[in-house]
Order: structure tokens, then sequence, then C-alpha cells
């Protein structure tokens, strides 16, 4: 059987090479959760990517959402307790798995710290939907 992803990471001059942000897009997209990617630069954190099953959960189309912060798509309430994780996941350096009743849903998730070095450049994370639906 072949490995299209394999395969396209093979070197061939024919061809143009997968990029990594390929690849992690596929990444993003394939996982069964809301998934997301929060820049994290002076002092704000601005929404980088967003998979599509976090728009299919939440009903936010990444282009409502893209460089903006979270009060841009949630009520002020909701995107301080975003916020309290993320910097609570900034300032300890390290994922920790989140309970959030925030608005009609109910999640349970990883957030974690993304890394450029010692720096860290944004905070990522999934999101399990804890009402039952099926996405």
């Amino acid at each position: 059987m072949e490995n299209d992803l394999i395969d396209s990471l093979s070197y061939d001059p024919q061809k143009l090479p997968m990029t990594i942000g390929t690849i992690l897009k596929l990444w993003f997209d394939a996982l069964p959760h809301p998934a997301w990617i929060k820049s994290y630069k002076k002092d704000a954190f601005r929404m980088a990517y967003t998979n599509d099953r976090y728009t299919k959960v939440t009903g936010i189309p990444p282009t409502e959402y893209f460089y903006e912060e979270d009060s841009t798509v949630w009520s002020d309430e909701t995107a301080r307790r975003y916020e309290i994780n993320d910097r609570d996941v900034l300032e300890n350096n390290k994922g920790k798995i989140y309970e959030e009743k925030v608005e009609q849903f109910h999640f349970l998730g990883p957030k974690w710290p993304v890394f450029k070095g010692d720096e860290i450049i944004a905070v990522a994370g999934l999101m399990e939907d804890l009402n039952g639906n099926r996405h």
C-alpha cells in the first residue's frame, strides 16, 4: 500500500517537496478534536491557526479569528478565562489539562507552550466536547 505522506517527503526533483507547514496543517486537520495555535507576542495572544473541527464546533470561521484576540469572537468573560489559562501555560513553561465551561460549551483538553529555542512563541491546544456532541 502506498503512503502518500511518506512518498511526498522523498526527494524527487520533478515534484515540489511538501513543506513542514503543510504537514502540520494536515496533522491538525486530521485530529478528531478542535485544535488551535495562538501566537504570543508583545504580551498578547492572537489566534494563528484553527483546524476545521474548531470551526465545526464553535461556528467561528478562521477568517473571523485569524490574528485576533479571543475577545474579538468570545464574550469578555470567556476571553478572560481563556487568557488566564493561556498565561498559566506561559508562566509555568509546561502544558496542562483544562476543563472549561463557557457559554454553551463544556470542554476538556490540553494546552501547551510552543517554543522557539528558549522563548515561548505560542500556546497550542485541543478540546474535547464533553456535551457529547459528535463532530
